[in-house]
């Protein structure tokens, strides 16, 4: 019996938003698009251990003065003595940063990657609170992601 276990239905949804912010940021590769990101999301948003690292490199990096290439070799670089990331993806740290660009989105959809990210993170909590039944708490996450919503569909006039 083959022993490989595949990513399937909402986390293999989620791992692929992450994936494609992280990827876009890497990309644009500019302090901007992490300020537009970091307003509406945190590493601690993220499903996926990996992403959530790759996002706070990034960010980090970019807040230095870093970007484009330099800042894509600092990740790298930062991202060489993370043995525990690196073991979970099986990947060399250039190869998982190409992975990424390659699933990158248009920049133009930053903010509202962002907001996809933070939304699945917010609908977790939300089962979770349903489930405790602790109606407080459904009621504010409901409304955070109603206003997430509204965002999301409002077209962004500040991206050309």
């Amino acid at each position: 019996m083959n022993a490989v276990t595949t990513i399937a239905g909402p986390s293999m949804a989620r791992f692929e938003q992450e994936r494609e912010l992280v990827g876009t940021l890497l990309r644009m590769g500019d302090i901007a698009a992490c300020k537009t990101a970091r307003a509406i999301v945190g590493p601690e948003h993220f499903s996926d251990a990996t992403m959530a690292r790759l996002f706070h490199l990034v960010c980090t990096a970019s807040e230095t003065g870093l970007a484009g290439y330099p800042l894509t070799q600092a990740v790298i670089m930062d991202l060489r003595p993370d043995e525990n990331v690196l073991a979970e993806v099986k990947l060399t740290p250039a190869s998982l940063v190409a992975h990424c660009v390659a699933w990158s989105g248009p920049a133009a959809w930053l903010a509202n990657m962002a907001r996809l990210v933070r939304f699945d993170w917010l609908n977790a909590r939300l089962d979770l609170a349903a489930e405790l039944g602790d109606l407080v708490a459904v009621q504010e996450i409901g409304a955070e992601m109603e206003g997430l919503r509204r965002a999301h569909m409002t077209l962004n006039t500040d991206v050309e």
